[in-house]
């Protein structure tokens, strides 16, 4: 495949694993950007019925099943990647609708939490950031997430726009956390393929410049099990605010606990976010 030409998602979808990854790759260098080596993409997507051509989640199962494990979020379940847990049950239809803009501000672990979703139901993803990567990826497979269907790449010697850009022709789910101030014109440019790819774009607050759809706003009330030097982290408390164009806001008090085997969850917390304080535990 031509570097020149613009990736369809057709004729990637039919490619094997390795001719895929190599087209995103070169794409990508393209642009200046450079491509991690801490993740390859699948060779073949599952079978099962899908919503959404880049989508590996089966969507098999019966919408009820699916709808159990996002919690309790109303209405129905939405187009795109499903959320479990305490996340899911903030968001609309209980996860990030394919072709939107989702802004991502404060703590990471909501980042990680959203990762884990996607990569662990077999759908794709990407972060696009800097030298120095923000996000834990331990602490996506903590969550359950799989780090073969994450690719991580450093585009601090490129344009990080441009290599989101490519990643839409490829990969559903798109993070993008590195300093950018995008113009107008671009971030409507930009946005227009996200939603003509049927992706997901997620922008932190180092992105200025680019309107969300959905704007989650995570803040640390809580922490557990630290003391003055010593200690160890039992559980974390945020209070999670989600609002967006089309969406009543909502608010929720979500903790992260481990369930004893190694793996980690946001569920709401039993306190309210009013009552909630920094506590600090022996």
């Amino acid at each position: 495949m031509s570097k020149s030409r613009r990736l369809d998602p057709a004729e990637l979808a039919a490619l094997s694993k390795h001719d895929r990854l190599a087209a995103l790759r070169d794409s990508i260098a393209t642009v200046g950007g450079k491509v991690g080596a801490a993740t390859a993409m699948p060779a073949e997507p599952p079978t099962g019925r899908k919503r959404n051509p880049w989508d590996g989640a089966d969507r098999s199962a019966p919408p009820s099943e699916q709808q159990a494990d996002v919690g309790e979020a109303d209405g129905p379940l939405v187009d795109g990647i499903v959320v479990p847990g305490g996340i899911g049950a903030l968001l609309p239809g209980g996860g990030l609708a394919y072709g939107s803009v989702v802004g991502c501000r404060g703590s990471t672990g909501i980042l990680t939490g959203l990762l884990a979703a996607a990569t662990g139901s077999g759908a794709w993803a990407a972060i696009v950031g800097g030298r120095r990567q923000r996000i834990g990826l331990l602490a996506v497979t903590e969550m359950g997430g799989r780090l073969d269907r994450l690719a991580v790449i450093d585009a601090s010697g490129g344009d990080p726009l441009e290599t989101v850009s490519v990643l839409a022709d490829g990969v559903p789910l798109i993070v993008c956390d590195t300093p950018a101030a995008v113009p107008p014109k671009r971030a409507q440019t930009l946005t227009a393929k996200i939603r003509n790819q049927q992706g997901i774009l997620v922008i932190t607050d180092r992105v200025r410049g680019i309107r969300p759809d959905l704007t989650l706003t995570a803040r640390p009330t809580a922490i557990h099990g630290l003391g003055p030097g010593y200690g160890r982290l039992r559980e974390l408390h945020l209070t999670l605010e989600v609002s967006g164009r089309n969406t009543r806001p909502r608010r929720g008090e979500l903790r992260l606990t481990a369930n004893g085997n190694g793996r980690t969850a946001w569920a709401p917390a039993a306190e309210s976010a009013a009552a909630a304080r920094w506590s600090r535990a022996g």
